[in-house]
């Protein structure tokens, strides 16, 4: 990593210890250091005894919340660790996600080509495909109430957003964006991040030289030709009510409020149909769609 200084965030919950080894694997050769922010983490003496075994390097760290924070507080805490350590760039993972041995270079030097033809770069991100179907996923583009779907296929693509994982940013640019929003505890953190960059003029750029494995693990259900990912009624919470939240900010165009909003609307009608625990699925769908409309931010309690 000749002349960047480049910190890996990763915050965890009950990962798969296997998994989490393979991505150290896929990683410790690409980054300067690696920052480990567990989030409550069930069998957290498990995941101590893996952290001290494989915390080898002067360079690796963790944080052990005793619960969970939300995404972004834990996501900020990684961040604000990697600052003191004089990162000059950010790069966030899940903790189920594998890079590819040259990811991050293609990363940097994507970011520094852009950067020479004079163009604002807020974050690179790769192509990721997701492992239980092998298929890439797209960038997404808005364009009024649409979102288009496009593929790089040699050059690098301007996209509106990108997801948090494989994400790498200048820690100049978050220091005039400013970090994760904390307030919405789960989901959606990474596209409001986005917008918020679009705003202070930075581009969000998917390379296709650059390539990670990421795990999309929801159950999928089928309602005649549409397939949607079936979430536990918990995290459907968050999803429905961090859509109407976004009402909230004006940096996040009108078009995709709009779009969240209504197709939040309905599919809480086609899930209450297809879900196998009703009850509940209702219920937390109700109170996150309460919520969001009362402006309520933070943890479900």
């Amino acid at each position: 990593m000749v002349g960047n200084n480049v910190f890996a965030i990763i915050v965890t919950f009950n990962p798969e210890l296997d998994l989490l080894s393979k991505q150290l694997e896929s990683l410790k050769h690409q980054v300067n250091g690696i920052v480990y922010v567990d989030n409550g983490t069930k069998n957290i003496e498990q995941l101590k005894k893996f952290y001290e075994e494989h915390t080898f390097s002067t360079n690796i760290f963790y944080i052990l919340n005793l619960k969970n924070q939300g995404l972004g507080y834990a996501q900020n805490q990684g961040i604000k660790l990697a600052f003191e350590k004089g990162a000059d760039h950010i790069f966030l993972l899940d903790h189920d996600s594998i890079v590819e041995h040259n990811c991050i270079y293609q990363l940097l030097e994507t970011e520094k080509s852009l950067l020479k033809k004079g163009i604002k770069v807020g974050l690179v991100g790769p192509v990721f495909v997701n492992v239980h179907n092998n298929l890439p996923s797209p960038a997404s583009i808005m364009q009024g109430l649409c979102i288009k779907k496009r593929f790089p296929k040699n050059d690098p693509i301007f996209a509106s957003y990108l997801i948090a994982s494989g994400s790498l940013i200048r820690t100049n640019v978050l220091k005039t964006v400013g970090l994760i929003d904390e307030k919405l505890f789960i989901d959606g953190l990474d596209l409001e991040w986005c917008f918020r960059a679009n705003y202070f003029g930075f581009k969000i750029v998917m390379t296709p030289d650059a390539k990670m494995e990421h795990r999309l693990g929801d159950r999928r259900i089928s309602i005649g030709k549409v397939n949607l990912a079936s979430h536990s009624p918990q995290r459907r919470y968050y999803i429905v009510r961090n859509s109407f939240l976004f009402n909230r900010y004006k940096h996040i165009p009108l078009g995709f409020r709009i779009r969240t909003g209504f197709l939040s609307i309905i599919k809480i009608c086609a899930m209450l149909i297809k879900s196998t625990n009703r009850k509940d699925f209702y219920r937390y769908n109700i109170l996150g769609l309460r919520d969001g409309i009362l402006g309520k931010f933070g943890e479900f309690n």
